[in-house]
């Protein structure tokens, strides 16, 4: 299973934009901050707003906030918003060229289960808190 960049940006940016709180910030913000592309991470936001995970505001200081608690997010809501369906294997998406004999099968579903789990366990809260913590830990190291 691999996560595409698309996924690892969606839940980069969700976390740059839960750790300004309510500070709006423009695809380009986040895209200097991050080091990425504007244009793709254009394709990311809009796929977050479709999801309902960011809004737009217009204006002066108008840029993408994010839409709830970051403690009410979910590592796999973001990912889900981007990626459409994660899998781990063919058969795990009940499309298996050998179903009904597939040795296999019931553990690629397992997995695919457990890496949902997983994903809804971690909130972007909990990403935020870490980002923090390491960016704290950073300076207490150089000084």
């Amino acid at each position: 299973m691999r996560v595409s960049r698309k996924g690892m940006y969606a839940v980069e940016s969700m976390v740059v934009l839960a750790d300004n709180d309510s500070i709006n910030m423009s695809v380009s913000e986040v895209a200097n901050a991050r080091h990425c592309s504007f244009k793709f991470l254009e394709h990311v936001f809009r796929d977050l707003k479709n999801a309902g995970l960011v809004v737009s505001v217009r204006g002066k200081n108008g840029g993408y906030q994010i839409t709830k608690d970051p403690a009410d997010i979910t590592c796999k809501e973001i990912v889900l918003a981007v990626e459409n369906h994660l899998s781990t294997a063919p058969c795990s998406q009940d499309v298996c060229p050998q179903a009904g004999s597939c040795m296999t099968q019931k553990m690629w579903c397992d997995l695919q289960l457990e890496l949902y789990r997983e994903l809804e366990e971690i909130t972007l809260q909990d990403l935020v808190d870490s980002y923090r913590e390491a960016v704290h830990n950073e300076i207490n190291y150089q000084i």
